[in-house]
């Protein structure tokens, strides 16, 4: 089990097309990220064993960076869109191992 707590600067550019009682829209754009903490549980051997991922002597970086894109709808009320996060920069220092970010978003909105 891992936790990450990060804080995301994204810069998205945001298209829309106005399709009568639809509005669908596109983003995209670079996004900076710094990994703030990061805790790994888990169980070796049958014991449970707990570290900090972020820590001086652990293998990961706390920057990274990437692009992010969408899709989306809004249609009366409601909008609904579908987003990725991929993720450009290695972020595991140690040898021979690579490892990027990535995140796929789902979100459903009611504008009051």
């Amino acid at each position: 089990h891992v936790t990450k707590n990060s804080l995301q600067l994204p810069v998205i550019l945001k298209a829309t097309f106005d399709l009568g009682k639809k509005i669908v829209f596109v983003y995209g754009g670079p996004y900076l990220r710094h990994n703030m903490y990061g805790r790994a549980k888990g169980k070796i051997d049958g014991s449970t064993e707990s570290m900090d991922i972020y820590s001086k002597n652990s293998d990961m970086k706390r920057w990274d960076y990437g692009v992010g894109i969408g899709i989306g709808v809004e249609m009366n009320q409601f909008v609904v869109s579908l987003g990725n996060q991929i993720g450009q920069a290695d972020i595991n220092a140690a040898s021979g191992s690579k490892m990027k970010a990535g995140n796929i978003s789902l979100s459903v909105g009611y504008f009051f």
